[in-house]
């Protein structure tokens, strides 16, 4: 079937002013990555958690949990005593203590004892012990003017809340980074709805709305995207309290697509497929910086949204970021498995392409890869882990390949597919790090077995992991 073009609307306006920053934040377990949204204004945070006071710092002290859920999120953390200085809400006076994380990934608050601080803090569920972190507001307290002048103006201040934030507009892009900003984004429309309260406005020539005076509720926020633009998200939720605020902000980009269909190799839709979506220039590279890809439905419809401009290649097994499980050959649109014959499709900023239907071939046999690991003096090595690297398509690819744990004996027996050419490795832990086995090219056919890998190399030192070559 052909394809199909739609252009971009040049009507919305941007405008003058620069970006506001969110930082994120997600905390991992076991390792513990922080990352969090932003606490938003000061008369957003002080609505949000359950204490808010002033103090300083008269001991910290370092505890580990005694079982994993004493200390909520944290295996280790700090207790910070605290001599209240004001209680603005949620605290008791004299001394508390606030638990925090160590600090680096877990996002604890690094107190100074005898400093002062303005902390922000959350009650645990079921210990209520408060809980402060570096994603809540908490702050020096001789950095804290702008909530101190908040929190007490809150007596005198006019009943009413406020939503309130910007609508940004930016682009991806090919170079390093990715992102390009273009700015605020005015005359976009801006509703808000909640129980009796049904409101629109339009972001002004800043790219900002605001809805003032409102009753505390939930409400939602819904942001119109103008032809030619399309937002990450269209809606949100949000409760705000008497006196109170909620920033939420809304960002659009050029509307960028492409969409199409894929169907098994008898015709049926394929669901939960991964579609790629790679530039041309880089199909066959070693590294890929700009590869895309897309799972099916199931009706086995997939779509490509916020496209970089450029020249691709659509299909399936382009990319390096590979399933050990997917058991289907590389495949260009529209059929072919030749790269000569695959078509390009050059992309140009808001279009929005429609029609690009692929079928699959058929699935790949498996077969079995199997040998032994052994330490330099030829003993079994049981507790390593080898991991096969598909290079059928790219020297040093970074293609996962699947994985397995060596046995009692020092043998592993791995699935791979038939048709691709694989490298295959292992390591295994020391009490001092790691040691590894220099990888193994293995052939793209039939079952292969015999294999030993022997563990001499200390960790970061392997010159074939830079010098290996494909196999005919």
């Amino acid at each position: 079937m052909g394809a199909a073009r739609r252009g971009l609307s040049k009507e919305v306006l941007f405008g003058r002013v620069g970006f506001l920053l969110y930082a994120f934040c997600l905390i991992w377990s076991p390792s513990f990555a922080c990352s969090c949204l932003s606490s938003g204004p000061p008369c957003q945070a002080y609505w949000a958690v359950s204490a808010v006071f002033s103090g300083q710092v008269l001991g910290v002290e370092k505890q580990t949990a005694s079982n994993g859920s004493e200390s909520g999120m944290w295996p280790s953390f700090r207790l910070v005593r605290f001599a209240v200085r004001e209680s603005f809400r949620g605290a008791p006076g004299g001394t508390i203590a606030v638990r925090t994380g160590m600090g680096g990934g877990d996002c604890g608050y690094d107190f100074k004892v005898g400093q002062s601080y303005l902390v922000y803090a959350h009650r645990e569920k079921d210990s209520q012990t408060l809980v402060a972190t570096i994603c809540s507001r908490t702050r020096p307290l001789d950095e804290a003017s702008e909530d101190l002048a908040y929190i007490r103006s809150l007596p005198s201040a006019p009943p009413g809340a406020t939503i309130h934030g910007p609508v940004q507009g930016f682009r991806r892009t090919l170079e390093a980074g990715g992102v390009e900003r273009l700015g605020p984004l005015s005359g976009v429309r801006i509703e808000l709805a909640s129980d009796g309260v049904r409101q629109e406005t339009q972001t002004d020539a800043f790219g900002e709305y605001r809805f003032e005076h409102l009753p505390p509720g939930k409400y939602s926020v819904q942001m119109l995207a103008p032809e030619g633009l399309a937002p990450a998200r269209t809606e949100q939720q949000v409760e705000v309290f008497d006196k109170g605020c909620a920033l939420v902000g809304f960002s659009l980009q050029p509307d960028t697509s492409l969409s199409g269909a894929l169907v098994d190799e008898y015709g049926e839709p394929a669901a939960k497929i991964k579609v790629d979506l790679v530039l041309a220039s880089e199909v066959d590279a070693e590294y890929q910086r700009n590869a895309l890809f897309a799972y099916t439905d199931e009706a086995g419809d997939f779509r490509f949204a916020f496209i970089p401009p450029g020249e691709y290649l659509l299909g399936v097994r382009l990319s390096r970021i590979n399933e050990p499980q997917f058991p289907y050959p590389r495949m260009f649109y529209p059929g072919v498995s030749n790269l000569d014959q695959a078509r390009k499709i050059q992309i140009a900023e808001g279009e929005v392409l429609t029609g690009y239907h692929l079928r699959l071939p058929h699935t790949l046999a498996q077969r079995k890869i199997e040998g032994e690991v052994l330490w330099p003096d030829g003993t079994p090595a049981p507790e390593a882990w080898i991991s096969l690297t598909e290079v059928e398509y790219a020297d040093r690819s970074l293609a996962y390949g699947g994985d397995a744990k060596v046995d009692q004996h020092g043998h592993f027996s791995v699935t791979a597919y038939e048709g691709l050419r694989y490298a295959i490795k292992a390591v295994i832990n020391i009490p001092n790090g790691q040691r590894h086995a220099e990888p193994v090219q293995v052939p793209g056919n039939g079952h292969v077995t015999g294999i030993r890998l022997i563990l001499s190399e200390p960790s970061g030192n392997c010159s074939k992991c830079i010098k290996w070559k494909k196999v005919p």
